[in-house]
């Protein structure tokens, strides 16, 4: 359901996204629409960023960069991401805070 293999390229993430970049991230990689980011849609994600950072992905590194997300972004340990710790990852810029 990928738009484009450049979907990320438009988000700049590090300075935090509005909730409708957000939202259609969220879309885009919710394949199946159950409400949580698995395993394999992970790996859609993670091949994504990778090739906005210009880095080859091999099978050991995408298992370190699951285990990696998994670690830090997967805090009630079911082996998934929902839409609140999705948003660790993809913090939302407050409108408010734009001057």
């Amino acid at each position: 359901m990928a738009e484009s293999k450049d979907f990320l390229s438009k988000f700049h993430l590090e300075a935090g996204i509005s909730s409708k970049d957000f939202q259609k991230i969220w879309k885009n990689y919710d394949t199946d629409e159950n409400g949580y980011i698995e395993q394999g849609e992970l790996e859609n994600l993670i091949k994504d960023l990778m090739m906005q950072a210009d880095e080859e992905v091999t099978p050991a590194s995408m298992q370190a960069y699951k285990k990696h997300i998994m670690t830090f972004f997967d805090s009630n340990t079911d082996g998934r991401l929902d839409v609140k710790e999705m948003l660790k990852m993809f913090p939302v810029k407050d409108p408010s805070s734009s001057a």
